[in-house]
């Protein structure tokens, strides 16, 4: 996506978590929004400095509570694979994402079964190693 970027742009990171996704961008000199379901991985977000506005919400069943703004780029990494029904957050996307905006999302593929998550330090939060991709992903206890 670099090439597509300038400064000043706006980027919503759907899923930002700790803002790792959401580093380069902003290093790059865009204005980062960020959503995610956990205050625990929000509160790791704030404390690196990353994103000027973010916001905690269960966005996988409530949607994301953004309404007087849209962006030139959306990010979601590691995130829909952890989404049954994913056209509603496209849904959304295409509501925030300017008419020309770039949407940039991975999704890992379920083979079997979910991969086995192992509980982390923080409270709530899980992760899992992907080995033939060495990719660590997270997840939240939303119960």
């Amino acid at each position: 996506m670099y090439e597509y970027l300038n400064p000043h742009d706006t980027l919503l990171d759907i899923g930002i978590g700790t803002g790792r996704s959401s580093f380069l961008f902003q290093k790059a000199g865009l204005k980062i929004y960020g959503v995610d379901g956990s205050a625990e991985m929000l509160k790791i977000c704030r404390k690196k400095g990353i994103g000027c506005h973010l916001i905690e919400s269960d966005f996988l069943n409530k949607g994301i509570p953004i309404h007087d703004i849209t962006f030139n780029h959306i990010i979601s990494n590691a995130v829909f694979h952890l989404i049954w029904n994913i056209d509603e957050i496209f849904g959304e996307v295409y509501r925030l994402l300017i008419s020309e905006g770039i949407f940039g999302f991975t999704l890992d593929e379920k083979i079997n079964s979910d991969p086995a998550y192992q509980k982390t330090k923080i409270k709530g939060i899980y992760e899992s190693t992907i080995q033939s991709t060495g990719i660590t992903t997270y997840m939240y206890d939303h119960r």
